[in-house]
């Protein structure tokens, strides 16, 4: 790569998508050692939190609690055991659905990530 920069017109841009931060970090030195400055090293994650994140009012956090959850979207049941229940099934299924290749969350089934016997019982009669 470091020779492919080189061989470009100093004012082209490139930008260089490392797999993670090491790979980024490592590649940022390399290419700052050839005197290239015309190339930007990102990972896919950089680009995305620089993309949505810094411009905008959102907030990274990394993760919300089950009480946060009961708060955020109102569960209410009248058994406070119970409505923590229900906003740890959400915070799993959000999880699922966001680690999958699914595109709506109308394509994935709870029920498959669910192990527990209790636990499909609830589903079962809350889903």
């Amino acid at each position: 790569m470091i020779e492919y920069a080189k061989s470009r017109p100093v004012a082209s841009r490139i930008l260089y998508l490392a797999f993670n931060k090491t790979v980024k970090t490592e590649a940022q030195q390399k290419f700052v050692t050839a005197g290239l400055q015309n190339v930007k090293v990102e990972t896919a994650h950089s680009l995305a939190f620089d993309y949505v994140i810094k411009h905008s009012q959102y907030k990274v956090i990394q993760g919300y609690k089950s009480y946060e959850w009961v708060d955020m979207l109102g569960i209410n049941t009248g058994e406070k055991h119970t409505d923590y229940i229900i906003a740890n099934h959400v915070n799993r299924f959000i999880s699922y659905f966001c680690n999958s290749n699914a595109r709506k969350v109308q394509e994935l089934q709870n029920q498959e990530v669910i192990t527990e016997s209790k636990a499909k019982t609830f589903v079962q009669n809350f889903y």
